[in-house]
């Protein structure tokens, strides 16, 4: 039995900003010709009703549209500063914008021994929002659990939701996977919504045969070995921004952590918040702390600086044991 209880992840926080129009300051002082204000003027406002519909919906519209990760959003300042409201600024399509430059493709690692529930959950998470910044583009799973990972998979399945299924990448690459023979992984047809609206788990294929990152799908791959995953990695040219590792020991952890060509390793966790450690990153120094129960380290491989993080204590997920049996009664002369 696995251990059902997990601990929910630190995760990249997105803080929408909101900007107002800025509205001309009144002056302190007033004219002595000015009107005084009467009750008619107050009844009896003027507006014109098609340029402020027109006007609310723009706004409605750019309040509602994706606020970049907070990392990022010093590079997308230009946008925040603009002071005029105007049709184009408003009106987007969220499928041409460049999300390529936000996003940071994830590396997920499951062994047998390694907690699949709790793998599943930040899995299915990617799945069903494929175009979120940190999203899971590749997994590998042990070989000896392909079949069980898959149906649990296929049971969790939800519809996409109109946003994502109409998504230019998500169309791009249905139009790839129809035009080749690639096992995948699909929501049944009973619980489909409508046509294309179904994540897609791409099983035993090249990530480059579905284009540059992010798909919208993900693709799933089978190992024996650490060694397995290294080869496949450098073959298919795979760069991850992060990489989450879940198993029960620490085996083969620190042999993907030297090999792989990523800065942030996860290890029985996901998207942990990276504060603590960030400014070590930067700076290129070796660290080694515990803030809020998760261990953090940075390391100096060849001329790379990598961060590892793991859960200590409570936060570890292992699998859930056996009652203990009683032993056997204490002898009595021995409390003579």
């Amino acid at each position: 039995m696995k251990n059902e209880e997990r601990r929910n992840s630190y995760d990249v926080v997105s803080i929408p900003s909101y900007e107002s129009v800025p509205t001309q300051s009144e002056s302190s002082e007033q004219s002595h010709n000015e009107d005084v204000v009467s009750s008619a003027m107050v009844h009896n406002l003027s507006c014109d009703i098609v340029k402020y519909k027109d006007e609310s919906k723009w706004v409605e519209q750019r309040m509602n549209a994706p606020t970049p990760p907070v990392s990022i959003a010093g590079d997308l300042s230009s946008f925040g500063s603009l002071t005029v409201c105007s049709h184009e600024t408003f009106i987007y399509d969220t499928s041409v914008l460049r999300i390529e430059e936000i996003f940071n493709a994830q590396l997920m690692v499951v062994y047998e021994q390694g907690d699949i529930h709790s793998a599943l959950h930040f899995l299915l998470e990617s799945l069903h929002n494929p175009f979120t910044p940190r999203a899971v583009t590749t997994v590998f799973v042990e070989k000896c659990i392909r079949a069980e990972f898959l149906a649990r998979i296929h049971d969790q399945m939800k519809p996409l939701s109109l946003k994502i299924s109409s998504h230019l990448n998500y169309r791009k690459t249905l139009k790839v996977i129809n035009s080749m023979k690639l096992e995948v992984l699909m929501i049944p047809n009973d619980k489909m919504l409508s046509v294309h609206s179904s994540p897609i788990v791409v099983c035993d294929c090249d990530s480059s045969v579905l284009g540059s990152p992010p798909t919208g799908v993900i693709c799933l791959r089978t190992f024996s070995d650490a060694h397995e995953i290294i080869e496949f990695c450098k073959k298919d040219n795979l760069l991850f921004e992060s990489v989450t590792i879940w198993n029960e020991c620490v085996e083969g952890l620190y042999q993907l952590v030297v090999s792989l060509d990523c800065s942030i390793f996860f290890f029985n966790s996901c998207n942990v918040n990276l504060v603590p450690i960030y400014s070590h990153l930067i700076s290129g120094k070796v660290h080694v702390c515990i803030t809020d129960g998760f261990h953090y380290e940075t390391l100096q491989v060849l001329e790379k600086i990598k961060v590892v993080i793991f859960p200590i204590t409570s936060h570890i997920w292992t699998k859930s044991e056996e009652p203990t049996k009683a032993g056997p009664a204490p002898i009595s002369f021995l409390n003579s």
